[in-house]
C-alpha cells in the first residue's frame, strides 16, 4: 500500500442549510465549484466548523454524495 499525502489548500467548508433547516444542495454545489475553481488541493467537509455534531446522518450523507458529484473527481475531500 502506497502513503497518500495531502497538502496544498484544503478549505474547510460550511454545510449551507435553508431556512426550514434542510441541506441547501445548490448552495453547497456553487460553494464547491467556486473552491475549486479557485484553485484549491481538496475539499474539508462536514464538521469543519463544529456543526457535525447537529447534523442529521442522512444531511451528512447527503453532503457527502454531493461533495463526490460535485467535485467529480477533481478535488479529494476529507
Amino acid at each position: 500500500m502506497t502513503e497518500q499525502v495531502v497538502s496544498g489548500i484544503i478549505p474547510p467548508l460550511v454545510t449551507p442549510m435553508t431556512s426550514d433547516l434542510k441541506f441547501d444542495k445548490d448552495a453547497f454545489s456553487r460553494l464547491i465549484e467556486h473552491v475549486i475553481k479557485g484553485g484549491v488541493h481538496g475539499l474539508f467537509i462536514i464538521g469543519t466548523n463544529g456543526e457535525c455534531a447537529s447534523l442529521s446522518t442522512n444531511i451528512r450523507q447527503q453532503a457527502i454524495e454531493k461533495a463526490v458529484e460535485v467535485s467529480s473527481g477533481r478535488a479529494p475531500f476529507l
